[in-house]
């Protein structure tokens, strides 16, 4: 009618407009069958709803066409599938609805999923291998842009059948996916799969540069460690070639000159002075001791540590000689949880000392029965701290075991540097 007014010709045309229609129904159909069948996992699910809601108004308008082309007659036919028809032309809108709710919803499960998968942190292969489940494509390649160089890591050349798609991140390009063309019809899914695969990267760059901030930190308390066991060290060596054999040379001369003096007043003050010079050299060689004493360097870890808690025993098997810093490690936590033990515990505690050594590492345990105290009431927690840092220098662990009126445990564990021999045995006295 928008053609011709003459009523006859309309009904002439409208014949041959109906056949085109139902051809045009058929391909439609057919075309929408095809890509069912033809179509990846991810493009199936998503032309489920809605394709099943269009082949049903293409159905029913051919066959509404149909029955007018060749002029069936038979009215309660008719007006069931007009009915219908009418009803299913209404119904491709709800299919288009259903059909994005369900890409929604899709989107959302599959970028739950991979969100979860990003958190174990996955390489760039691990990452893709992930995304290809759930996009369908066994092919799909992932890209990243590097902001420094201003350019994709890698080259962005999708091949025969392929697209890419750039998910960008305020208002730059962050991730591209070079995915099948077939996907361009979900792009939900491919929304979800690049903020996924962005988030994954992000997550593994910070979870890269956290862990280059440990190792960091656990070099700078090595190297300070390493710089204090130095100093203690050169001042004892000072101490002892220094000050000490100078004391010694002076109360030589003075117990030579007392001696020889006639007078016996100046003789016992030579020998008060000596007296004085003699306490003044067990001092330094006490302190020289407790700075680094010659024993540790000289004969180890074992026999420094007994002669130091003499007449404690120290249980322990076969432990072989170490880098110095780890031996002076051990050293200092086993001697200042002794000395803590003894301060707090009284003259009548028991204290245990044992040393264990294994293919992988040192362990120490100081056990006393005294009455203990409460860790997380400690504020002036200096020692414990340095414990904690002697150890941790070294990738150790330590842990301080108390409560009130059950003693106190401090054990702790240093691993072995690798290719370090270790010679094993049984606990002995």
């Amino acid at each position: 009618m928008a053609i011709t007014s003459d009523p006859a010709l309309v009904l002439d045309l409208l014949k041959p407009f109906q056949i085109v229609v139902i051809a045009v129904a058929v391909a439609t159909g057919g075309l929408l069958i095809w890509r069912i069948v033809t179509g990846t996992r991810p493009q199936r699910r998503a032309l489920a709803i809605g394709t099943f809601v269009a082949l049903l108004f293409t159905a029913l308008q051919i066959i509404f066409l149909s029955l007018s082309v060749f002029d069936a007659d038979l009215p309660a036919l008719q007006d069931a599938v007009r009915w219908a028809f009418t009803a299913a032309r209404a119904a491709v809108w709800y299919g288009f609805l259903f059909a994005l709710i369900a890409a929604q919803l899709f989107a959302g499960r599959s970028l739950h999923r991979l969100v979860r998968g990003s958190l174990r942190r996955p390489s760039q292969r691990e990452l893709e291998a992930m995304l290809r489940k759930p996009l369908g494509d066994p092919g799909l390649q992932l890209r990243f842009w590097d902001s420094k160089a201003g350019a994709w890591d890698d080259a962005v050349e999708p091949g025969s059948g392929s697209t890419v798609t750039v998910v960008e991140r305020d208002g730059r390009p962050a991730v591209a996916l070079i995915h099948d063309a077939q996907l361009e019809d979900d792009p939900e899914l491919l929304q979800a799969a690049g903020a996924a695969a962005l988030l994954a990267a992000e997550n593994a760059e910070l979870d890269g540069a956290w862990h280059e901030a440990l190792r960091e930190l656990q070099r700078s308390r090595a190297r300070t460690s390493h710089a204090v066991d130095d100093e203690r060290r050169r001042l004892a060596r000072n101490l002892h070639d220094g000050a000490q054999q100078r004391l010694i040379a002076a109360g030589m001369r003075l117990a030579l000159t007392a001696e020889r003096a006639t007078d016996v007043a100046l003789r016992r003050r030579l020998d008060r002075i000596g007296g004085s010079v003699q306490a003044a050299l067990d001092e330094i060689r006490e302190v020289s001791h407790g700075l680094y004493p010659h024993i540790l360097s000289e004969q180890g870890l074992v026999a420094a540590l007994e002669d130091a808690v003499s007449p404690l025993s120290v249980r322990r098997n076969k432990i072989s000689r170490h880098p110095p810093e780890l031996e002076s490690a051990i050293y200092y936590c086993c001697l200042e949880a002794v000395q803590n033990a003894t301060k707090h515990g009284g003259p009548g505690v028991s204290i245990t000392v044992t040393l264990r050594e294994d293919p992988e590492g040192v362990s120490f345990e100081v056990a006393d029965d005294g009455s203990g105290f409460d860790p997380a009431a400690v504020h002036d927690g200096m020692g414990l701290q340095n414990l904690h840092d002697r150890v941790g220098a070294l990738d150790g662990s330590l842990s301080i075991t108390s409560a009130r009126g059950h003693g106190t445990v401090v054990s702790g564990r240093v691993p072995l540097p690798r290719g370090a021999a270790v010679e094993g045995g049984n606990p002995t006295r």
